[in-house]
């Protein structure tokens, strides 16, 4: 456990922040990339991490990221080899946070997917090149009904792309929010998530039949979520084929029809983009953006206590995971914190916390503890 205290502006979260830039995405602020750059450099900005699952130099993973202002991309460094799908990171490295500001996400659907998306990616690393491909493809569909609207058999090989990594991105979610929810029921603030949307209709049928043919619980369901592994059980298995098949078809469909209304627009009206995930509090029935700001925490720390058991369980003996939780104790009642501290202090997992009195860590916790004060650092610098 690796722990940051300082006053405010101190840098504790800028320390967060950077080693969640390390795998897809913008990070655990969700900012710009070129938006994090120091004010007053132009260049950009660079980390560089060395991490391990022992202390065996051998099992030793080099990280550098790289983000140039000029390209206005990040550009990610394996053991000094060039990483040409920053995606490829999540092989041997999963990064999860947990802060105040995700609460936002009760009033934001994209919030809610882009959340879940990156559980499933910790999980299953495909399906970030999957989320990735299908927008590329919904940008390259809408210009074609844009400019070249009469090309029929060009919009529908797209749209046959689509509807299979729309597919696969909905099974998967599907297979995600069903673990967690396994995972919390005994949580005495215990939300309870659910998929909202057309497609996810279309593919929770598929879904049933999987699960059925293959006799498997939801923990095992979430652990086969590669296209191999399920093209495995399509090719062998005839009803689950049939299946897959009749599904892709009316998801196709379903975007062929939306042709016109598309073109129109400019907006794609169907697809797991238009999808919500859904949170209630599971014995009212009340949605969490109706509850209490101390409610939607409870359920934050409850849904990713939920998911961090799942993934160090699936993937802890082959990855190194890293917890990350900025200013989020200072929220939390003590039963809260001490809950998260003895689940995360449990598992294989490397956890980071900042804030501003991390005296409760240090309280519960005499070993295995390492503490940095940045005040103290700061003002050495500052002496200079």
């Amino acid at each position: 456990m690796v722990l940051f205290s300082g006053r405010n502006g101190s840098g504790k979260t800028s320390i967060l922040e950077s080693i969640s830039l390390l795998i897809s995405g913008r990070g655990l602020r969700d900012a710009l990339l070129g938006d994090i750059t120091t004010h007053g450099a132009s260049l950009g900005w660079q980390i560089e991490v060395i991490c391990s699952k022992s202390d065996h130099q051998e099992s030793q993973e080099h990280l550098k990221c790289t983000y140039l202002s000029s390209k206005n991309k990040k550009n990610m460094l394996q053991n000094g080899g060039a990483v040409k799908n920053s995606s490829a990171i999540l092989d041997s490295l999963s990064v999860v946070w947990l802060t105040p500001q995700m609460q936002t996400m009760f009033v934001e659907a994209g919030g809610r997917r882009r959340f879940v998306d990156r559980m499933v990616y910790n999980i299953e690393r495909e399906h970030a090149d999957d989320v990735n491909n299908y927008n590329k493809c919904l940008s390259e569909r809408l210009r074609l009904l844009k400019y070249n609207p009469n090309e029929d058999v060009w919009i529908s090989g797209v749209e046959n792309s689509l509807a299979t990594l729309a597919l696969y991105i909905c099974i998967r979610r599907i297979a995600l929010v069903d673990s967690v929810n396994d995972g919390i029921k005994n949580d005495p603030i215990c939300p309870y998530l659910s998929l909202d949307g057309d497609v996810e209709r279309f593919a929770a049928n598929f879904f049933f039949v999987l699960k059925r043919v293959l006799e498997y619980s939801n923990d095992e369901m979430l652990r086969l979520m590669s296209k191999t592994a399920i093209g495995i059980v399509i090719e062998n298995n005839k009803e689950v084929r049939s299946c897959y098949q009749e599904t892709c078809r009316r998801i196709q469909q379903r975007f062929s029809l939306a042709r016109r209304k598309d073109g129109m627009t400019g907006r794609t009206s169907f697809g797991p983009h238009k999808s919500d995930v859904v949170i209630k509090s599971s014995w009212d029935g009340k949605n969490a953006k109706e509850c209490s700001t101390g409610e939607q925490k409870s359920f934050l720390v409850a849904i990713t206590l939920s998911y961090i058991r799942k993934l160090a369980t699936i993937v802890g003996a082959k990855k190194i995971i890293v917890l990350l939780l900025d200013d989020l104790l200072a929220y939390l009642d003590a039963q809260r914190q001490g809950d998260l501290l003895a689940t995360v202090s449990a598992l294989p997992i490397q956890t980071w916390i900042s804030g501003i009195n991390l005296d409760v860590c240090k309280g519960m916790f005499s070993s295995n503890v390492v503490h940095y004060d940045l005040d103290t650092y700061l003002d050495e610098v500052r002496s200079l």
